[in-house]
């Protein structure tokens, strides 16, 4: 398995994974080619805060402050992103919906 950077532009990285020596029985030998953007694989850190919300952080750079469900931003919120841009407004089902502002 190796990890090739395909875009430095976009970021992207594409890993070449193959099962040739997990074969056992009559498997057929499959190769999977996965293209994800730099830091995609990287969990975000979630951080417990008063009244139900939580704050964020993604590897990307965008932080999250306010309501979820579970993973999911749901209810009231503010996205802000590393330019410097923001919507703070209504969730649903991490959309952002209804009214807001940006």
């Amino acid at each position: 398995m190796g990890n090739n950077q395909i875009c430095k532009e976009c970021e992207t990285t594409e890993t070449n994974t193959n099962n040739h020596s997990q074969l056992n029985g009559s498997r057929q030998a499959v190769e999977v080619n996965v293209i994800r953007k730099k830091n995609e694989d990287k969990s975000p850190t979630i951080e417990s805060l008063p009244d139900n919300k939580f704050r964020v952080k993604y590897a990307s750079g965008e932080v999250y402050v306010g309501e979820m469900v579970g993973p999911v931003k749901q209810g009231r919120g503010r996205l802000e992103w590393p330019e410097g841009g923001y919507y703070e407004g209504n969730w649903d089902h991490d959309q952002a919906a209804g009214q807001g502002v940006f």
